[in-house]
């Protein structure tokens, strides 16, 4: 009797027992899961979910960003040093410049990210990354004697490498910030995206900071030390690859998996989205009121600086030159600055305040 009181009650014979003490007992054997516990059963852990997995791809995703940035403005305190070894003038060292920019301004950046949409993030990481890097080595070893002495060649050589790195670097950001998404989302998403912008910010600084400084009296060596460092940045990119596909698998096998295709409607729906425009032209706004100043482009065109005794400036545009007029109390004078430091422009805003 004993025994049998202790027998448990098969699942399946539920619906044969008719007692509520049997019934009950069914019940306690065979608890059937919440909704809760049944999507905690379904989702199982991945790498994303570790703290230190997803910071580690993070920081692994976004020294490509340093790098290019670093080398996008390594020019910026180069353009006289640029004039006396490479024989170039301003004109030429404008052009070398502005080549970055040509292929997006048609449209490549647009092409670029339809290409990320359709074929994903390893894919389109070896391909603009390999695109950064070969770019930046072609603009290395025009301002090399390698491969030719004569000035025209050298541009030539120098502008197009500069074309194949404006046509991967915008990308690699587009890039990096789905990796960050898709590591982040549901995390620390906002905190990650700040981070990974601010090593782009950093690149910038160290160029402006510290490019003369290695370059010495040749433009060749800080060219060569920023290209090697895109070179190893992209080899950290092909090592996060892995855990990107790692990533994916352990995704698709918990059945949380969304597969995002690329249709040309949806970019139609997106340039007549009001919200996406507006967007837009703030972007486009900022970029050409705060980066000229950044770059090589306006610490050139700072014009009528007096020195000894400022009273007041005036910040005046000019076509496609910016300039800033500083009215001086005892005397004007003109000084065409072909480049400026940070500390120069800190320390005439300090007078500037002072003196007001």
């Amino acid at each position: 009797m004993g025994a049998m009181g202790a027998t448990s009650v098969p699942c399946s014979s539920s619906s044969s027992i008719g007692t509520r003490k049997a019934e009950a007992t069914v019940r306690n054997s065979c608890p059937i899961p919440t909704g809760r516990e049944s999507q905690m059963k379904n989702s199982a852990k991945t790498l994303k979910d570790s703290r230190a997995a997803r910071w580690t791809m993070m920081i692994i995703a976004s020294l490509l960003i340093f790098a290019t940035y670093w080398f996008y403005d390594v020019f910026s305190p180069l353009k006289d040093l640029m004039m006396t070894d490479l024989g170039i003038d301003s004109g030429t060292f404008g052009i070398v410049i502005s080549a970055t920019t040509w292929a997006n301004c048609l449209g490549m950046i647009l092409v670029g990210g339809m290409i990320l949409d359709k074929w994903g993030i390893r894919v389109s990481s070896v391909l603009f990354g390999s695109l950064v890097t070969l770019g930046a080595a072609l603009t290395t070893l025009g301002a090399s004697d390698l491969v030719t002495t004569d000035s025209t060649e050298r541009i030539l050589l120098m502008a197009g490498g500069r074309i194949l790195f404006g046509i991967g670097t915008e990308i690699v950001g587009v890039i990096v910030t789905c990796i960050v998404v898709k590591w982040f989302k549901g995390y620390e998403l906002a905190l990650a995206m700040a981070i990974s912008t601010g090593f782009g910010r950093l690149g910038s600084y160290f160029a402006v900071s510290f490019s003369l400084d290695i370059a010495g009296s040749r433009v060749m060596p800080v060219l060569g030390a920023a290209t090697a460092l895109i070179a190893v940045a992209f080899l950290f990119t092909l090592v996060y690859l892995v855990f990107d596909k790692m990533l994916d698998q352990q995704v698709l096998q918990s059945g949380d998996f969304e597969d995002e295709k690329f249709h040309i409607s949806d970019f139609l729906k997106l340039i007549r989205n009001p919200s996406f425009l507006w967007i837009t032209a703030l972007c486009v706004m900022y970029y050409s009121a705060v980066f000229p100043f950044i770059g090589a482009y306006g610490p050139a065109s700072i014009i009528n600086c007096d020195s000894s005794s400022l009273s007041a400036g005036v910040f005046k545009v000019s076509g496609w030159h910016c300039a800033i007029q500083i009215k001086n109390s005892h005397e004007q004078e003109r000084i065409e600055s072909t480049s400026i430091s940070w500390r120069q422009i800190s320390g005439m805003f300090s007078r500037l305040l002072a003196d007001g």
